[in-house]
């Protein structure tokens, strides 16, 4: 987003980020494990959708790499930092980067004040949201101070994550997405050769991409918002195309479909559809998936679909009950470690987030109605409690998900990034001047 408003805009940019490992990275891409792999090929990272080329190019001079590769995480968030500093240079009226984690705004008389947890202020005529995931929230039946010291893991991108752990026992993984494949692939190179248990409520582990380019087949027009034709269009355009071109060309349509969509049948899809769209959108990464299918094919990695009921201390380590979806045979294990692999915590009525907290206690920001994020227009504007879309505050990235679903990759957010930053560009203070920007104790 900073980047896009230093192309487009003469206002100072100010970039608050909680924590400084390597800017303009955030959770994803901060990563330095070389098993944590993009889940898009190069050719579709592009931080800029007018330059598609962009990161092809960059990953060209510094890497034997084509555009159909996938690459890791870390390598994608060394370029997003050179992004960022190419923007530097660009922003005509200066692009700030402060380390510091915001916990309040409030209206002032010359704008917006974001207040810092150590004190400080900024200033500013209009501030974006763009925190991306929250971390998954923990489950109701487990209660970690009851658990011994450390069992609990309530972070799966830890660098440590499998540093304190014996090489050998139980590991669970609640969850069995995206993130509990990264978890296991960062379990098995650390050295850790005992079990692995991904469990999740229906035991679906997401698909891997092909391994080479799925050919374009035209422009897919917007299906109707009825769940079971789209469902059964779907199946036909597998038939004849395969499965992936056919997930693969609603892409462009998915946020017009969605939009389309009246609250009803998006929380019916939620439901009903939601993890099975996951496991055949959201793909690994051929090498990644190639690793993690051969743990399963040795045994090491088991996954499960189950209810869990609770987890206590057994000596030194977690004793987990859980019952098979299939059958409802009660099963005991017996872990050295439990992961929260579960996903991002989405409703914000319920996050340890100060911000949020604070944002929803002033009455500035409101959920959604499906409990996904924060509640937005269509051009961004975020939504206070009264119904009302307010000019000077913006959500983009994850957090907009209610409104327009398909908004958790590059190739969706540098769009919106892109369009807000234009509009922000066009925008002139009605009262206030655009240089009038604070940042003191």
């Amino acid at each position: 987003m900073a980047a896009q408003l230093a192309l487009y805009g003469e206002k100072p940019i100010v970039l608050i980020e909680r924590t400084f490992v390597q800017r303009g990275c955030g959770v994803a891409f901060g990563t330095r494990h070389p098993r944590h792999m993009l889940n898009v090929r190069a050719a579709g990272m592009s931080a800029f959708p007018d330059k598609p080329d962009h990161f092809s190019n960059w990953l060209a001079t510094r890497r034997d790499a084509t555009a159909h590769d996938f690459v890791e995480r870390g390598l994608y968030g060394d370029y997003l930092s050179d992004v960022l500093e190419q923007a530097r240079y660009r922003a005509d009226g200066g692009l700030i980067s402060i380390t510091g984690e915001a916990i309040a705004i409030e209206r002032g008389a010359d704008g917006l004040v974001v207040h810092l947890a150590d004190k400080r202020t900024v200033t500013a005529y209009q501030v974006v949201l763009a925190q991306g995931n929250l971390p998954p929230a923990q489950p109701a039946w487990l209660d970690s101070r009851l658990l011994p010291p450390g069992c609990y893991i309530d972070d799966p991108w830890a660098d440590d994550l499998a540093d304190h752990l014996p090489s050998e026992g139980t590991v669970v993984v609640l969850g069995s997405g995206l993130t509990a494949v990264d978890a296991a692939l960062r379990l098995d190179a650390g050295g850790f050769q005992g079990r692995i248990l991904c469990l999740s409520r229906r035991g679906l582990k997401p698909h891997r991409h092909l391994s080479g380019a799925i050919p374009l087949h035209g422009q897919r027009t917007t299906p109707a918002p009825v769940l079971s034709r789209l469902v059964g269009e779907l199946r036909e355009r597998a038939t004849m195309i395969g499965w992936h071109a056919a997930v693969d060309e609603l892409r462009p349509v998915t946020q017009a479909l969605w939009a389309r969509m009246p609250t009803h049948t998006r929380s019916r899809f939620l439901r009903h559809l939601r993890r099975y769209w996951d496991i055949h959108r959201h793909r690994l990464a051929p090498v990644a998936a190639d690793r993690f299918d051969g743990m399963i094919a040795e045994g090491r990695v088991q996954i499960a679909a189950g209810r869990v009921l609770g987890a206590e201390q057994s000596g030194s380590t977690a004793r987990l009950t859980w019952d098979a979806r299939d059958d409802g045979s009660r099963h005991v294990e017996d872990a050295i470690a439990i992961i929260n692999c579960t996903g991002p915590q989405t409703d914000i009525r319920r996050t340890r987030a100060p911000l949020l907290d604070d944002l929803l206690a002033r009455s500035l920001i409101r959920p959604d109605p499906l409990a996904l994020g924060i509640d937005v227009d269509q051009c961004c504007r975020v939504i206070n409690a009264h119904g009302e879309a307010q000019d000077d505050l913006f959500c983009i990235g994850p957090m907009s998900r209610g409104t327009f679903w398909e908004i958790i990759a590059i190739p969706d957010i540098r769009w919106q990034c892109q369009e807000l930053a234009r509009r922000l560009a066009e925008e002139k203070p009605a009262t206030r001047d655009v240089s009038n920007f604070a940042l003191s104790r």
